[in-house]
């Protein structure tokens, strides 16, 4: 019996087809078990999310921080030189943006939801093939960002400019979440991961040596041999096209994701200086204060370290990031919402 490195092409494709049709016929009972269940997570995601929306409600925050800008105040002065001149012009819509956080969580969930029941094809088509939830990352950009404006005003960030930095920060994080995403998983997670995850995906090893083998095969017109180029052609360009792009692929997508870590970090140093300005002016602040407060990081850059491990990582699949993301909605979300809730109402 011919050994793996010296089946033809034929056999080689005959034996794949065999394998992947085995490989989806024992995964198919599996699929649909984590397709239901993922329904039932998001709609209960939904069912949470709203709840705690319409209870923040019934008891709004009376709170009034100011909205303020910094334009300098150049009378009487030439050139760039300009006084200090901090303005209030209006006072922030803090109810309304924790309400819209917690109604866009849902809304997500909602539509995830409906996807699933109405076209579950198109459901699984990007739960299992293209393995990416665009809604997530899109909603994660609005939302996400406007709950960094608000523990921003809650520190002490009342600049609408610095309001809106950190805000745009925190919503091009996490597009570039989306860019990662939308790069095929095989070709990011690490190749011994990828070669255990996709057992039926065309490896280096394999196709260097079908083109080695048909190099040295005599063709039986001419008795002459095919050129490297002639071979790689007629095994399949798009199968050495991935063999080129895993390394371009893995290295764009950690650049992608370190950038969107400098992105979303420098945005947080400016909420964790003010904070720490706060608790210097006021001796009496309890221990417990700071914990919340790191707690509150935790919780905010969970879901970048979900995809760290999953994506970059490869500790687990995707279906199980998915499940981690949802998760995190019932968690992170509902602590960052109750935990800027409860901050704010102290003022009161």
């Amino acid at each position: 019996m011919p050994s793996d490195q010296t089946l033809s092409r034929a056999n080689y494709v005959q034996n794949e087809s065999k394998g992947r049709e085995k490989d989806v016929f024992l995964r198919k009972p599996k699929a649909s078990c984590h397709s239901i269940s993922l329904k039932i997570f998001h709609f209960t995601a939904f069912v949470a999310m709203i709840v705690e929306a319409g209870l923040i409600n019934l008891d709004p925050i009376e709170l009034e921080l100011p909205s303020a800008v910094a334009f300098p105040d150049r009378q009487g002065l030439d050139g760039a030189q300009g006084r200090v001149n901090i303005r209030e012009y209006s006072t922030q819509p803090l109810q309304s943006l924790l309400v819209t956080f917690l109604v866009l969580a849902g809304a997500d969930h909602l539509i995830t939801f409906l996807v699933g029941l109405i076209f579950p094809h198109t459901f699984n088509r990007f739960l299992f093939d293209y393995q990416s939830n665009p809604l997530r990352w899109i909603e994660y950009s609005v939302s996400a960002s406007i709950m960094s404006v608000l523990i921003s005003a809650l520190v002490g960030i009342y600049d609408v400019h610095h309001q809106f930095l950190i805000g745009l920060g925190t919503g091009i994080c996490n597009l570039l979440g989306l860019a990662i995403e939308i790069l095929p998983r095989r070709l990011m997670i690490p190749r011994s991961v990828a070669e255990k995850e996709y057992p039926y995906y065309h490896g280096e090893t394999t196709l260097t040596t079908l083109v080695e083998e048909k190099v040295r095969e005599p063709r039986h017109r001419n008795n002459d041999h095919m050129s490297k180029a002639e071979a790689e052609t007629e095994l399949g360009k798009e199968n050495f096209l991935d063999m080129d792009l895993r390394g371009v692929v893995r290295t764009a997508g950690i650049l992608i994701y370190s950038l969107a870590t400098l992105v979303l970090v420098g945005g947080w140093l400016n909420i964790i200086c003010y904070f720490s300005q706060a608790v210097e002016s006021d001796s009496d602040i309890p221990d417990w204060v700071y914990a919340v407060f790191i707690i509150t990081i935790i919780m905010y850059f969970s879901f970048g370290l979900n995809m760290f491990f999953e994506r970059i990582l490869g500790l687990y699949g995707f279906v199980t990031a998915e499940y981690v993301y949802v998760s995190l909605s019932f968690i992170a979300k509902t602590y960052l919402a109750w935990n800027v809730y409860g901050g704010l109402k102290s003022g009161n």
